[in-house]
């Protein structure tokens, strides 16, 4: 038999219930009781960084108080490590980055925080061009004793490598 989602959910909450999402779409979407968990496939490419936002009523985007992104799964559906979030978009919205590792479908996981019920809007964007470190360049103007110019080349180097690196988390 065909797994079907009970009458009074708009959306399933495992990978053969999920709807569908594609990025630069959003998705208006119910959580119509008190632990519903809504599920949605979306369509990734490899090496390309997304930004997940779920929002609801601190954006207007919805009736939620307060969202929570269970996170991102694979096409298995298994949770890919770091990707849950709460409250890391405005207010008590929910936001991560994702860049997959492969190119396919995933899934991503949407709930209220706690009991709540209430409507949101679930939003995947390519901010891929928001991470090219090709662009990223620092500068020291060094006028100083020559013998100390390989230290600070060293320490332009390290900075660029934990910037650039640490990227992902300050945006998520």
């Amino acid at each position: 038999s065909i797994p079907v989602a009970p009458d009074n959910d708009d959306y399933g909450e495992t990978p053969s219930l999920a709807g569908i999402i594609s990025v630069g779409n959003p998705k208006t979407a119910e959580i119509e009781q008190s632990n519903d968990v809504d599920w949605f496939a979306i369509s990734m490419q490899e090496g390309s960084t997304y930004q997940i936002d779920l929002e609801g009523s601190p954006t207007s985007a919805g009736s939620l108080t307060d969202t929570y992104l269970n996170g991102i799964y694979d096409a298995s559906g298994n949770l890919i490590a770091g990707t849950a979030n709460d409250d890391g978009g405005v207010g008590a919205n929910s936001r991560t980055a994702f860049t997959a590792p492969t190119a396919g479908t995933f899934y991503i996981s949407a709930r209220a925080y706690g009991t709540s019920t209430g409507t949101y809007t679930l939003t995947a964007t390519d901010i891929t061009s928001a991470y090219n470190t090709n662009e990223f360049n620092i500068t020291i103007n060094f006028n100083g004793d020559v013998r100390y110019l390989s230290y600070f080349e060293a320490a332009v180097l390290r900075w660029t490598q934990i910037i650039t690196g640490d990227l992902a988390d300050i945006i998520s």
